[in-house]
């Protein structure tokens, strides 16, 4: 492949030479822009010859986080190839939103898209029984006619292995992939007074909930939802609870005894979880239940669900899963509301943040919290004026 002049010195400002640059396959070369390219490198600071394997909008990722693709024959395989090519297509939707694996995987489901690598099960009929018993493959069984992804724990579980392998094999940018039920706690420390001098400022906040006709809070049953809501609780001084399934009847006590009771303000808790058996007619319900006899019925409150709805799965086109026959209410949500269920992650990355926003502003009195923010401006900039004068 001849090597532009441009794409010369875009490599060079990296820090390498281009010694060559050739598509991976035929189909890559198809694709132009689009497809995978094979960049053979030399380093200008040490002189070392790389080879590295990545799409060319995401090369500068891929060097900077020094990654070289692994030359395995599991990372050349045509079905392996467009996988990584569909993961990129998905995150390529939102260039600037971080994604995790189960946004990926829903979105996959959603698009309808063959699955280059499906499990690889079968099915098989029990001689006595005539019941459908899926099994795995044996070497030597014909590969299954190309189907679209299966929303189902097994295939989701499939592809957390195979995006760590796509970042780590150089072919998806380790930053667009976010952990959010994994975070890591830090201490707060300075270099000097002064700097925190200059933190105090930007950390002033007056109470945002004052002087609303309700007081708001934010409830969730999932920790990996920690990273889209709290911020949203920080901007708009909202309580936030985020929990790991049921809230406990502690948390539920506190909350009361500790915060609700203490405002004379009826309570809004803005509520998101699963639409399945456990979230709709489990959490959400004992939220209520626990509420009212923590605070022997003296709490005037609301629990509203803002997501996930079977009214937005529809809208947005989500792809159910079946409700799970082992859990003990599934019979009476059948009943109630049918056998599909759908997760909160299955809705397209940004569209939570977007719901709870709408929620919440539609919640507040706009002009209390309006004035509220210009009082907090006219404080920082007396802050401001007060931390000058301390240095002269």
């Amino acid at each position: 492949m001849k090597l532009e002049p441009k794409l010369v010195a875009a490599v060079q400002r990296l820090g390498f030479r281009l010694v060559n640059v050739a598509w991976v396959t035929k189909a890559d070369e198809a694709k132009g822009a689009e497809g995978l390219m094979r960049w053979e490198l030399e380093d200008l600071e040490t002189g070392e010859h790389r080879t590295v394997v990545s799409y060319p909008r995401h090369l500068a990722d891929t060097l900077k986080e020094g990654i070289d693709k692994f030359d395995d024959y599991n990372a050349r395989r045509p079905e392996t190839l467009e996988l990584y090519r569909l993961i990129n297509q998905v995150l390529a939707e939102l260039p600037d939103q971080q994604y995790t694996t189960r946004q990926i995987f829903y979105r996959l489901v959603a698009l309808g898209v063959n699955d280059p690598c499906p499990n690889r099960l079968k099915e098989k009929k029990d001689k006595l029984t005539g019941e459908v018993i899926v099994k795995g493959w044996k070497k030597g069984d014909r590969r299954p006619d190309p189907v679209p992804f299966v929303n189902s724990q097994t295939r989701y579980n499939k592809l957390t292995v195979e995006v760590s392998q796509a970042r780590e094999r150089g072919y998806v940018s380790w930053r667009r992939i976010i952990d959010r039920g994994r975070q890591v706690v830090l201490s707060t420390s300075w270099e000097s007074p002064e700097e925190i001098l200059n933190q105090v400022c930007s950390s002033y906040r007056l109470d945002r909930q004052k002087d609303q006709p309700k007081r708001l809070e934010l409830w969730a049953e999932k920790k990996t939802l920690q990273g889209i809501l709290e911020p949203l609780g920080l901007e708009y001084g909202i309580p936030t609870l985020i929990s790991q399934g049921e809230f406990s009847s502690t948390c539920c006590y506190e909350s009361v005894t500790k915060r609700l009771l203490l405002d004379p303000r009826p309570t809004l808790i803005l509520y998101v979880g699963d639409y399945d058996p456990t979230g709709l007619m489990s959490i959400e319900e004992n939220i209520s239940k626990q509420l009212h006899l923590y605070s022997r019925k003296k709490l005037e409150f609301e629990v509203r669900r803002v997501a996930i709805t079977k009214a937005q799965a529809q809208k947005f086109h989500l792809p159910p899963a079946m409700a799970k026959t082992e859990d003990l209410r599934t019979a009476k949500f059948v009943e109630a509301h049918g056998d599909e269920t759908w997760e909160v992650e299955a809705l397209p990355p940004g569209m939570l943040e977007r719901l709870v926003d709408e929620a919440i502003r539609k919640a507040l009195d706009f002009e209390v919290y309006q004035e509220i923010l210009d009082r907090e401006k006219e404080d920082v900039a007396r802050l401001t004026a007060m931390i000058k004068r301390t240095r002269r």
